[in-house]
C-alpha cells in the first residue's frame, strides 16, 4: 500500500512573513547547534559567541505556535484534522527517517570500521 501525500505548498498568503522567519529561526538553530559542539574548534578560533542564538529556539516555537493555532482554529470537521495530520506527518517523517536512518549506518559501520 503506498500512502499518497498532497502536495507541499502554502495555503494561503497570510503567515508567509512569519515563515520567513522561522526560517531563518531553524538556520539559526542548526548554526547554534552544530557551532556549539562540532565546531568548537572554529568558535573559539573566531572568537564567536554563539550562545545569543539559543533565543532562536523559542522564537521557532512561538511562531509555529501561532501558526498552528491559526490552522486549527479553521477546522470544522473531523476530516479537515485529517487532511491536517497527512500534511503534518508528510512535513515531518521524511526528515525523521533519513535521520534515524544516518544513525542506523552509523551504529552499523562503527564497529566494522573498530570505532566505538
Amino acid at each position: 500500500m503506498v500512502l499518497k501525500f498532497p502536495r507541499l505548498q502554502t495555503d494561503s498568503d497570510e503567515f508567509l512573513h512569519l515563515d520567513a522567519l522561522r526560517i531563518v529561526a531553524a538556520m539559526a538553530i542548526v548554526v547554534f547547534h552544530w557551532g556549539g559542539s562540532h565546531a568548537l574548534w572554529l568558535t573559539e578560533r573566531l572568537h564567536l559567541n554563539l550562545a545569543p542564538l539559543a533565543a532562536f529556539v523559542d522564537l521557532f516555537f512561538v511562531i509555529s505556535g501561532v501558526v498552528i493555532c491559526r490552522v486549527y482554529s479553521s477546522m470544522s470537521t473531523a476530516s479537515d484534522y485529517v487532511i491536517f495530520l497527512r500534511k503534518r506527518f508528510a512535513r515531518l517523517a521524511p526528515m525523521h527517517y533519513l535521520t534515524l536512518g544516518a544513525y542506523v549506518a552509523i551504529g552499523l559501520a562503527a564497529p566494522a570500521l573498530g570505532l566505538s
